[in-house]
């Protein structure tokens, strides 16, 4: 994850080095964004384990969200944000028996971001910080086989609080389009100990429009 983040990073700078937006009549007040991400906040999100009785494979982290934010003063916004994250695990004990555990974790998240940078400044890099807040579905769907006898299939739902505090970029390839970078630091009441409190980090792309 550290790799990903540095990477993305450096091509974020060299965009800068390479592009200059006039901003001659103000930014825009208003962004719809789509965003994919990793989040590290389920045990062993990358495992794979093969053995003479059986297997242990999990893999996941990986999702997406929509956001959309708006201007209320200055360099204060509102946001919305609906996300999804995604895992599977799947064991094999003996061969003979297997069991399926596929999850969604999906947050439905209401707050606010603060621009760092004064409207004034006309630079192609916008940087805030962000914090949201509100529930996190939580659909599990539990498949186990035997030989011996029929499949069981158990569907389970939940609901937690929790929230975000974050930090990202916009940088602006022009007046209406920009690529965006950010990295979240998720807090949740999971009451389950498969899924931990961790780091988020995402890149995506915003459209913008309305002026100042």
């Amino acid at each position: 994850m550290k790799n990903f983040s540095f990477g993305v990073f450096a091509v974020i700078i060299l965009m800068l080095i390479m592009t200059n937006v006039s901003m001659a009549d103000g930014w825009p007040r208003t962004g719809l964004g789509f965003r994919a991400s990793y989040a590290d906040i389920v045990n062993k999100a990358q495992w794979i384990s093969v053995n003479s009785t059986g297997s242990d494979v999990n893999v996941g982290a990986y999702g997406g969200s929509i956001f959309f934010y708006s201007k209320i003063q200055n360099q204060l916004y509102v946001e919305f944000t609906l996300g999804a994250i995604g895992s599977v695990h799947d064991r094999v004990d003996y061969w003979d028996r297997e069991e399926t555990n596929t999850a969604a974790l999906i947050p439905v998240l209401f707050g606010a971001r603060y621009e760092l940078l004064s409207p004034t400044i006309k630079s192609n890099l916008r940087p805030y910080v962000s914090a949201a807040i509100g529930p996190y579905w939580l659909n599990e769907i539990r498949v186990y086989g035997d030989h011996y006898y029929d499949e069981e299939v158990t569907i389970e739902t939940f609901i937690r609080l929790g929230g975000y505090v974050g930090v990202g970029m916009n940088f602006m390839l022009s007046k209406d389009f920009a690529i965006n970078y950010d990295m979240r630091y998720h807090v949740v009441d999971f009451q389950d100990r498969r899924y931990h409190n961790g780091f988020e980090i995402g890149i995506g792309f915003t459209i913008l429009w309305g002026n100042e």
